[in-house]
């Protein structure tokens, strides 16, 4: 007997030894893998072409067409831009990803007051880190909307 599951052939005797879960367990997560990456790129892209977004993420129109087709994961150098993007840290891509719940944000007043809380030099490095966040997101959205612009005057 053998276990035919997302294209895979399984032989009775991996299917004694446990090993067929496993496989198809694994594959059950890189499809979701993909699949969620996927989704992300294609929001993320907007209105992008395949090579505008490839651009601001370090990559390639191909890779990026390959991504929103399911197949193919990038590098996590590329991951890492990704979350960016989506104002997330990497391990929170990772999990969304993974189809994992994202930790909660806290609620704003309740990291105010935290960072009330905190010595001028904690303040200065936190302010330090929010002012960097902002221009990372300032600099991809400016990308993003000059591209979309563009776009718009030659579509006129």
């Amino acid at each position: 007997m053998e276990l035919k599951s997302y294209g895979v052939v399984v032989s009775n005797t991996a299917l004694r030894r446990g090993k067929a879960v496993v496989l198809v367990n694994q594959i059950e997560a890189e499809t979701l893998f993909n699949k969620n990456l996927a989704t992300l790129v294609k929001e993320l892209r907007g209105e992008l072409s395949l090579r505008e977004f490839a651009d601001i993420i370090g990559s390639n129109h191909v890779s990026v067409r390959l991504w929103e087709s399911g197949k193919g994961e990038p590098r996590m150098r590329t991951l890492s831009k990704i979350a960016s993007l989506k104002g997330w840290t990497l391990d929170e891509l990772m999990l969304y990803l993974e189809g994992e719940l994202l930790p909660k944000v806290p609620r704003i007043p309740q990291l105010l007051a935290e960072v009330r809380s905190l010595p001028s030099e904690a303040v200065a490095q936190v302010a330090a880190a929010a002012v960097e966040i902002l221009a990372t997101r300032s600099s991809a959205f400016q990308t993003t909307k000059n591209s979309v612009d563009s776009k718009s005057v030659l579509s006129a």
